[in-house]
């Protein structure tokens, strides 16, 4: 398994006159995992009425995680009465993942240990989330007991998944020599190969203004304020999954390790899935 790496580093100050003023934070992550394990589906006999395994699955995870980030904060003091500050944030979220299934049947076409139907699903997913926020802060006192404030935001995010599986089948068949053979590894003719993208965002600007009146009425100071918000979001998402069969003409290929050397052909749905709950504007 390769090494990790998690970095950090953060850096801040303001200028001589102090009127500039800056903390910028930055984070990098690159991390794997491996997952293992197994899984058993299980049925009621119908003559015991006890529970009885019917497959055993297998499966491994490999998994590598990228992060990045960069946040930071900026202000500037023209005088004592008036003041900017910005807010400002990336984060990147990569991810990606490797899984291999292996399901072996304890019903289909097994006659004795060691035999039987097994399928094989090798799928890849490559997922990147990405978030920017921006907010940029004033502060202005126009006298000694009246003051405005605003604040503008802009935010992104968005999220980008690919996925491919790839649908196997092979088995360990009895021979009348009483010798167990292994199948070659073919694609499933029907649903040999699925292919799915998923795209959304989600963005959001806003806006901020009050005023803030402090009056003494007898001793004690009174606070009076009045504002108003603008706001405006949308959100978007696009789905479509594809499945890829095997061309009559050509229904039984070995499968080798590599997909370049198989053919398929997208029979149906060629228009992806535009009727998913997933597509919205």
């Amino acid at each position: 398994m390769p090494l990790g790496t998690i970095a950090g580093l953060s850096v801040g100050g303001r200028s001589a006159d102090k009127k500039f003023g800056a903390l910028v934070s930055l984070s990098y992550q690159n991390i794997f995992k491996d997952t293992k394990g197994i899984f058993f589906a299980t049925d009621v006999d119908a003559v015991t009425n006890l529970p009885k395994p019917t497959s055993i699955q297998s499966r491994v995870y490999n998994t590598q995680q990228e992060r990045t980030s960069a946040i930071g904060r900026f202000d500037y003091k023209f005088d004592r009465h008036n003041k900017l500050t910005l807010d400002a944030s990336y984060i990147n979220l990569g991810q990606n993942q490797y899984r291999y299934i292996t399901d072996t049947s304890l019903t289909l076409a097994r006659t004795g240990i060691g035999q039987g139907r097994i399928t094989e699903q090798p799928r890849s997913i490559r997922n990147v989330q990405k978030i920017s926020d921006f907010s940029l802060r004033g502060d202005h006192r126009l006298t000694d007991n009246f003051s405005i404030n605003w604040t503008g935001i802009y935010s992104k995010a968005t999220a980008n998944e690919n996925r491919y599986e790839l649908n196997l089948v092979t088995a360990r068949v009895l021979q009348p020599s009483g010798t167990v053979v292994q199948d070659p590894l073919t694609v499933d003719a029907s649903n040999g190969f699925a292919q799915t993208f998923a795209y959304n965002s989600d963005q959001d600007k806003s806006g901020y203004l009050n005023f803030v009146y402090v009056p003494k009425i007898g001793d004690t100071k009174v606070e009076f304020s009045a504002g108003g918000m603008y706001r405006n979001k949308t959100r978007s998402s696009t789905y479509d999954e594809y499945t890829l069969t095997l061309p009559i003409t050509n229904s039984t290929q070995v499968y080798n390790g590599n997909i370049d050397n198989n053919t398929f052909e997208l029979a149906s749905n060629r228009q992806g899935t535009p009727g998913d709950a997933l597509n919205y504007v």
